[in-house]
């Protein structure tokens, strides 16, 4: 079972890959605002990723956090 640090382990290495990734496109581009418009996509990725991790192995999302008891 996943626990909430593995969890978040996942997610910021999904934020650092859309990192690297947006990086690459901007040095291809030559343009280093491109990363700027993406912030907002990364929170969503990273949102999505913990919930669909959690969901897929059990967890549930309560109002103080995530139980992973269940």
């Amino acid at each position: 079972m996943s626990s909430l640090p593995e969890i978040l382990g996942l997610v910021t290495v999904m934020i650092a890959g859309t990192v690297i990734v947006l990086w690459l496109v901007s040095l291809v581009m030559k343009v280093a605002s491109i990363a700027d418009t993406f912030w907002g996509f990364r929170l969503v990725i990273a949102a999505w990723t913990a919930f669909l991790v959690a969901d897929a192995v059990g967890c549930t999302f309560n109002r103080t956090g995530i139980d992973s008891s269940v």
